[in-house]
């Protein structure tokens, strides 16, 4: 939180992993952006690291620990999607927050077959 003359300046979690999802979504080879999908209740009410929209934020005192949960298109090269969307999120959170990101996991929970154009 940035103290400014007259108040001070607070960014929602939501805006954060809204921000995250963007940046995830725009790396070639994502197909998309996951929830996390919880076994059951118990599982769901034990989970200590609080997610919004799929992204989980952890802050500590150095700044951002961000972790994505992501599928990754079938033919590309899984390191180097994981790679570009570290280098994405961590930049468009920077850069439009202000916040310093220590780290971005990512998770790949999946691959997804491009689908076909339709033939006219």
């Amino acid at each position: 939180m940035e103290e400014i003359k007259n108040g001070s300046i607070r960014i929602s979690d939501e805006v954060i992993a809204d921000i995250a999802i963007h940046a995830a979504k725009e790396v070639e080879g994502v197909a998309s952006v996951h929830q996390r999908t919880f076994e059951n209740a118990k599982s769901l009410v034990s989970s200590r690291t609080p997610m919004v929209k799929g992204v989980t934020l952890v802050p500590s005192e150095s700044g951002l620990d961000i972790t994505v949960r992501i599928s990754v298109l079938f033919g590309c090269k899984v390191p180097d999607v994981c790679a570009a969307v570290q280098r994405e999120v961590a930049d468009a959170v920077s850069d439009m927050t202000g916040i310093e990101v220590n780290n971005v996991n990512i998770s790949v929970v999946g691959l997804a077959v491009a689908k076909a154009p339709a033939a006219k």
